[in-house]
């Protein structure tokens, strides 16, 4: 017989943060700009239940200082379950060291998902960082938009570059491989997709680690790195730049691409 101590449910929230910009050179009042940003919000949320999600509409100030505050120190966040909720997370300490974050009880570690799978894969191929160790890691996906014209001329600069090195390349006789022809023709894909009139995103996925201790955050990392491996995807520990690194991973600011 299977008991509690085999099978345990978890849920893992998630969290969509959105950065609205209005267009340049728009004018209007503050109401008529208030009221075009509530647009894109409304428009928003049409789309994630067009896409058969069932979002439980936007957090107000006091359900946002608390997923903050869990962010930050869920230690803290864990004895005040049931209380009244903070009107702002408070300010406990904040030290930023070269490879970690503490802020208050908590010590944070923060990596950049630096490969993606470069073949075809599951839906699920997350599936390593999004189960193991609940409750101490937060996963974020970074989408931005690329204007039409700039998206054309990464992608140009890159074929270019791709061009370069498989001339050098036959001057030396080397071979190309299969890496190389798959980022080749991911790029001939997305110049095709914005021919075609469609957008383009660029995407960056940081990983957060939290844990009690500093020997338990190390412990912690490691497990990460092994999910990260088992997932195709690999990860690096953003050195030097933990505070900018957690800002952006582990708080639903929308603060953008690092």
């Amino acid at each position: 017989m299977l008991d509690d101590g085999f099978v345990s449910a978890h849920r893992r929230e998630t969290l969509l943060a959105v950065a609205a910009r209005l267009p340049r050179g728009y004018r209007g009042g503050h109401r008529e700009r208030l009221q075009a940003v509530v647009a894109q919000f409304d428009a928003v949320s049409s789309s994630l239940r067009a896409a058969d999600l069932n979002p439980s509409g936007w957090l107000d100030t006091a359900r946002l200082a608390e997923v903050l505050t869990s962010a930050c120190d869920p230690a803290t966040a864990a004895r005040r379950e049931g209380l009244p909720a903070w009107p702002m997370p408070p300010a406990d300490g904040v030290k930023e060291r070269w490879a970690s974050m503490v802020v208050g009880t908590g010590f944070h570690a923060t990596y950049w998902v630096s490969e993606w799978p470069r073949s075809a894969t599951h839906p699920g191929f997350l599936q390593p960082l999004l189960l193991g160790d609940t409750g101490t890691r937060v996963l974020s996906v970074i989408a931005e938009p690329l204007p039409t014209a700039r998206a054309l001329r990464e992608i140009r600069k890159a074929k270019v570059e791709h061009a370069a090195d498989a001339a050098q390349r036959r001057r030396i006789g080397q071979m190309e491989d299969e890496a190389t022809r798959a980022e080749v023709a991911d790029l001939q894909r997305r110049e095709a997709d914005l021919v075609a009139g469609n957008g383009d995103l660029r995407f960056t996925g940081l990983v957060s680690v939290c844990a009690g201790t500093e020997a338990q955050l190390e412990d912690r990392c490691v497990a990460l790195e092994t999910a990260a491996a088992q997932a195709m995807c690999e990860v690096r520990r953003l050195v030097g730049q933990q505070g900018v690194a957690f800002l952006a991973g582990a708080l639903p600011l929308a603060r953008g691409v690092l």
